[in-house]
């Protein structure tokens, strides 16, 4: 007998995961309001980004409470530089009079600063302070060639409060750069910013470069996080990092009573990359289950293996 066709295998398994969802989705219906997951209670713990309650609807990221500091004071001198007196400074403060969001001013900037030598760092992690984007981005360029490893933190933290998508994703770009190719941990907290456009870009550079040093990060916010979107895109990262022996019991303690939505995110996480070492590990489960809605959710998981 010849082997079944792939076209056939998908065909299984896409019509399991409907007859799956279908029978769990009914199954939810009473307890519709419960929450899948246990929610974090009380206060941040002291470490965390503090990051806004709320959620707004649109895409620009809320302001800060305090002054601003890019407003100019009555001389018109702009508050971040108002005693500036080094050459790096007084760079940064005619830049930011200037008020030109012109990607030629920036990079005029950039050369006078990066022409002042290694000496402008400290310099460029100030500039990081300010409120006015751009000023942010040419503090983050400046870093890239004269910051050093323990700068990414820096770099997060600005990503974190400044109000422009391009200064954010400018500043975890120059942090993954500075830290050797990956987001630093500090940056998984900002998978609870208040934008989920953040959020996604928090994830798409996990995914590029997941790392070992994210696995503490994700669990907690895979047990804790402040809603479902938050829960599912750490299900989703640490099924990058699902080959690590202490990433998979995690994973499948939450099965048994996840909501669907939740538990075919930890089917696709537990199939992981379908490495040996994962095949077995389900293989292994399956024959210590009796059939039960945990045993299907592993055979998906362990089906999901056999096509990839």
């Amino acid at each position: 007998m010849s082997a079944p066709s792939f076209d056939h295998d998908l065909t299984v398994t896409s019509f399991f995961r409907f007859f799956l969802a279908a029978t769990m989705l009914v199954a939810a219906l009473p307890a519709q309001d419960a929450p899948d997951l246990p929610r974090r209670n009380g206060r941040r713990r002291g470490g965390r980004l503090e990051l806004p309650q709320s959620v707004p609807s649109g895409g620009q990221v809320p302001s800060q409470d305090s002054e601003a500091d890019g407003d100019p004071n009555s001389d018109g001198v702009p508050a971040l530089w108002v005693n500036a007196t080094t050459s790096s400074e007084l760079i940064f403060l005619d830049f930011e009079r200037k008020q030109s969001k012109s990607d030629r001013v920036r990079k005029d900037a950039l050369a006078d600063l990066l022409a002042l030598g290694l000496g402008t760092r400290a310099t460029a992690i100030y500039a990081l302070d300010s409120t006015w984007p751009p000023t942010v981005m040419l503090g983050a360029d400046l870093l890239l060639s004269v910051g050093i490893d323990e700068d990414a933190d820096a770099l997060v933290i600005a990503a974190s409060r400044v109000s422009e998508m391009q200064a954010i994703t400018r500043c975890l770009d120059a942090a993954m750069r500075l830290q050797g190719g990956w987001l630093p941990k500090l940056a998984l907290n900002m998978l609870e910013h208040p934008l989920k456009s953040v959020r996604a870009a928090i994830e798409a550079r996990v995914t590029r470069s997941p790392h070992s040093d994210h696995h503490n990060g994700l669990v907690r916010h895979l047990r804790f996080g402040r809603d479902d979107d938050v829960r599912l895109r750490a299900v989703r990262l640490l099924g990058l990092l699902s080959d690590q022996e202490t990433i998979r019991p995690i994973l499948r303690a939450l099965l048994p009573e996840a909501k669907p939505t939740f538990a075919f995110a930890l089917v696709d996480a537990l199939a992981g990359l379908a490495l040996d070492s994962e095949v077995e590990s389900l293989r292994a489960d399956l024959l210590r289950l009796e059939p039960s809605q945990e045993f299907a959710y592993l055979l998906l998981a362990l089906l999901q293996q056999q096509q990839m």
